[in-house]
């Protein structure tokens, strides 16, 4: 590692669906994102083999995690288990959260 402070304005955005923005910092054992979502997105059914915990920054989304689905905004957190079925939609505003996840789980 070349420092220890880092910055998600210096990281380009990789576009990973239509609406949603993703910055990534990839450390040895853990990965930081920074996320936004247009207002109107749809985040498709999809899983991860690591777990992700999602912090919401700003904004309001529903989110479904296995057969659960809430209405999630700033400051709320959700826990998505490796390998759970989740999925998600924005409302007309846009929505920025952070995840983060332990990488060789």
């Amino acid at each position: 590692m070349e420092s220890y402070f880092h910055s998600f304005q210096k990281i380009p955005p990789n576009d990973i669906e239509d609406g949603i923005q993703v910055k990534t910092i990839g450390l040895p054992n853990v990965e930081l994102r920074y996320m936004e979502f247009a207002p109107g997105t749809m985040i498709p059914k999809h899983t991860h083999s690591e777990t992700v915990v999602t912090l919401i920054l700003e904004g309001k989304m529903e989110f479904t995690v296995a057969r659960e689905t809430k209405k999630v905004s700033k400051g709320d957190l959700f826990i998505v288990p490796a390998n759970t079925e989740h999925s998600g939609s924005t409302g007309d505003k846009k929505v920025t959260a952070v995840s983060w996840s332990s990488k060789g789980q």
